[in-house]
Parts: structure tokens; C-alpha cells; sequence
């Protein structure tokens, strides 16, 4: 089956400077590929129903868009096709320097194969999405490919 998975972080700032945030969230969206168009029309739809145009953002929810986030947030859990899968790392408890040679960038990424690797399974196409991110190592995305290709072995990813 061919899977689309949909990945987003938050407050990453918390991973190189404890007083930023309490947590990093790094979250994904997975559904098959062929659910593609019906989760783009329905999201669409709520937001022209609420006035909204561009992208949703969850750090601006106020009291006016209150029903628009709660109608986004009924409608994943009601799509059946759709799985939702976060990790949570309490940025207190990050030691950059024991773990990872105090490089923040590879942590991260670690917590990013953390996030997938749990839902993956052999015989499945994988098309995963995520951010597009400035890194200081310019080959951290690859080795995660490489990680995960490895880990599937009989598997098939399209990044």
C-alpha cells in the first residue's frame, strides 16, 4: 500500500535553549495515497466555510477561530484513513552534549527517526513530507533516508 506522511515540528528552540519552550513537538500525518485528494478537499472546504485563506496555524488560535480549529480537529478524528502520531521530548531532560556530541542538529533528527520508524512497515511505499529545513550538515535528511531504508530493507520510500 502506498502511505503519505505529512511531518511538522514545534519549538525547536527548546532543544539548544532550555528556557525557549518546555517541549518539542515533532508531529506526522500519515493516510494512504489515495486519501490524498479527500483530505485536501475537506480541509479546504473548512476553511472557506470560516473565511480562511493560506495555511493553518496552531500557535494562532484565538477566541474568533475557536469553531474553525475545532471543526479541523473533529474532522481527524472522525476520517477513519487518518493516523496521527506525535512525540513530545520535555526540553529540560535534552543533554545534547552526553547524547549526541552536542550537536543539536543530529538529536533532532534522531527524535525525527524516533517519530517514524515505529510505523513503518515492510511491503509499503512511503511518500514522506516534511519541512523544509536549513540544515548545518547538509546530508542529516539523507542519512535519515538511509536509516530508515535500512530498517525497512524490503521497503520502497519517495522523498
Amino acid at each position: 500500500m502506498d502511505f503519505e506522511v505529512y511531518c511538522d515540528e514545534s519549538g525547536l528552540e527548546a532543544l539548544s535553549n532550555k528556557e525557549a519552550h518546555l517541549y518539542t513537538a515533532i508531529g506526522s500525518i500519515w493516510l494512504p495515497a489515495e486519501y490524498r485528494d479527500d483530505l485536501k478537499e475537506k480541509l479546504a472546504a473548512i476553511k472557506q466555510n470560516h473565511g480562511i485563506m493560506g495555511e493553518l496555524k496552531w500557535n494562532k488560535i484565538s477566541p474568533a477561530y475557536i469553531d474553525l480549529y475545532r471543526e479541523v480537529i473533529n474532522y481527524f478524528f472522525e476520517a477513519d484513513y487518518l493516523r496521527y502520531r506525535v512525540i513530545l521530548i520535555e526540553s529540560e531532560k535534552v543533554d545534547g552534549l552526553s547524547f549526541h556530541n552536542g550537536d543539536v542538529e543530529l538529536g533532532f533528527y534522531k527524535f525525527y527517526y524516533q517519530l517514524l520508524h515505529h510505523w513503518i512497515f515492510d511491503n509499503n511505499k512511503y511518500n514522506i513530507f516534511v519541512d523544509l529545513k536549513v540544515n548545518r550538515n547538509k546530508g542529516r535528511l539523507k542519512e535519515l533516508k538511509k536509516l530508515l531504508d535500512d530498517m525497512m530493507e524490503a521497503g520502497e520510500w519517495l522523498w
